[in-house]
């Protein structure tokens, strides 16, 4: 018999930015829910929600958090009025009024406890609104590590639906007999209850031999491998998780992302994913209170909030969802009313008015255009907003994201790359990174080094050297860091005049466990 593989060490993690909702509160109808974006040891939380005469409202709190399994998030839960709506002048909001303090419990990267003021505590959860395992007649590429060795090796591990509907996993593992990893494939089936797919070898006997049991959190894979060995002893379990890679049909074409942008397949998805999170409009930054939107990619579609006030300078919200491609979407906002109030009774909202169309369009991950109803369209970032141990300026926090292991994937092997980075010059508490390194492999000459440097390209510029003594010895990777280790880099070859050669753009995309959503915390599907 397998044994339940339910505790493993859960001691830090980082929750998921993006849409949050209360578990008890889903029925499939308008409500209130949260969007939360946490950078380095810093929150923000916007609650939208409605006030007890039914309109809609926003609430917002901020403050240093410890990424730590049990470790409360406290913050007192503020509102603010007189700020911009849609076709105004410029103006800056106020404060209004404070509801009292909001208390975040987080358990998971996914999952936590959330206690309002005036009410009692609840679950909340990670909203995934398009977000299949896998579709019929694809085939998905994931880089698995073991969760609790974050600098190991990651192994390519694939997902697999025939037209029929049938799924299998492949995975390898090392056979000490052979002296050599050797891919296992197991048959797959759904189970609704944990969405979650259950992946099972039998024996001859009809007992089970090994488990994997798999959940997908956007273009993240976790899972957990129960074995036993031939004499049917218990050998325990083993957890992974990895990004994904790829997603080909069922000819072979690339279908998803990430993708290499020098050569894209006809009808795929574009390579700029925006990061989920935060954003604002650049010439609104004046560094007081404003409007702001919340923006949450998945799949095919994109999710959006904005935070923003009405004509007579109240807090309110609009949302809607859109399709996205090429980097853009146009967004349907709808306002709705009726909703739960802070502390009020159980209530489902209601929409109110007439959609109104919103555009958006992306050049970097953390970059772009904005056209709100009735202006004209406006250049829109990532906000930045974390405080860290390390004292970094904020122009250069990003930097930070860079220590762990990163791929370049291409079908081009000149401008593919695969490379671990290591802080270089660093006090902690005194002095930040002056940049990021590699140390070559045993066999190869390749140096990499990364630094802090805004080009048009983004605020980040890598120069590899003598890259496998290939056909490109000297290239540089430029492009904009995103907090979700996705990234769209421009590759230029470095001639000798020191002029550079366009090659093309590549995704970028970190491997390992830093900075991610998937440190150790993230809810790893239960076994039997």
């Amino acid at each position: 018999m397998l044994a339940a593989s339910c505790a493993y060490a859960q001691n830090s993690y980082a929750p998921q930015n993006g849409t949050w909702v209360v578990s008890s509160e889903l029925d499939g109808k308008p409500g209130r829910g949260l969007a939360l974006d946490v950078q380095f040891g810093s929150m923000v939380l916007q609650l939208y929600g409605y006030n007890a005469d039914g309109s809609p409202t926003f609430y917002m709190a901020s403050g240093n958090f410890q990424m730590a399994v049990g470790t409360p998030f406290v913050a007192p839960l503020k509102r603010y009025a007189g700020g911009r709506y849609f076709g105004s002048d410029a103006r800056d909001a106020q404060e209004l009024d404070t509801a009292g303090d909001v208390t975040v419990i987080f358990d998971s990267a996914t999952t936590a406890t959330l206690t309002l003021p005036g009410e009692q505590p609840v679950r909340i959860e990670r909203l995934y609104y398009d977000n299949p395992l896998i579709q019929p007649g694809q085939r998905a590429t994931f880089l698995l590590g073991h969760s609790w060795q974050p600098d190991a090796s990651a192994l390519a591990a694939s997902l697999e639906m025939t037209g029929d509907g049938s799924v299998s996993f492949q995975y390898p593992r090392y056979d000490p007999d052979a002296n050599k990893f050797l891919t296992i494939q197991w048959p797959c089936k759904a189970e609704q209850a944990r969405q979650a797919l259950v992946c099972e070898r039998l024996r001859d006997d009809g007992e089970v031999l090994d488990r994997v049991v798999l959940k997908r959190y956007l273009n993240e894979l976790i899972g957990v491998l129960e074995t036993n060995d031939v004499r049917g002893s218990n050998r325990g379990a083993e957890a992974f998780k990895g990004p994904l890679l790829t997603v080909h049909d069922s000819s072979n074409t690339l279908k998803a992302l990430p993708l290499d942008t020098a050569t894209p397949p006809a009808g795929a998805a574009g390579a700029v994913v925006p990061d989920s999170g935060t954003w604002v409009v650049t010439e609104e930054s004046t560094g007081q209170p404003g409007r702001g939107l919340s923006i949450d990619p998945q799949g095919g579609q994109v999710l959006v909030q904005v935070f923003n006030y009405g004509s007579d300078g109240q807090p309110t919200f609009h949302m809607g969802t859109g399709p996205y491609q090429q980097g853009a979407a146009t967004v349907a906002l709808k306002q709705y009313r009726g909703g739960r109030s802070l502390g009020g009774a159980a209530a489902s909202g209601t929409e109110m008015g007439e959609p109104q169309a919103m555009g958006l369009q992306f050049d970097t991950a953390t970059s772009g255009w904005v056209q709100f109803p009735g202006e004209a369209a406006k250049r829109i970032h990532r906000f930045q907003f974390g405080v860290n141990h390390w004292f970094v300026e904020t122009s250069r926090q990003p930097l930070m994201y860079l220590e762990g292991e990163w791929s370049a994937v291409s079908a081009d092997p000149n401008m593919a790359l695969r490379v671990k980075l290591s802080p270089v010059n660093w006090q902690p508490g005194v002095n930040p990174p002056t940049s990021y390194e590699n140390w070559p492999e045993i066999g190869s000459s390749e140096k990499v080094k990364c630094w802090y440097e805004q080009t048009a390209d983004g605020n980040v510029r890598c120069k590899v050297t003598d890259k496998r003594l290939g056909s490109y010895p000297e290239l540089e990777y430029r492009f904009a860091l995103s907090y979700r280790g996705r990234s769209l880099a421009t590759v230029y070859r470095l001639l000798g005049d020191q002029s550079v050669l366009l090659l093309g753009q590549v995704p970028l995309i970190r491997t390992s466990n830093f900075y991610t959503a998937f440190d150790e915390g993230i809810g790893l599907p239960r076994t039997r």
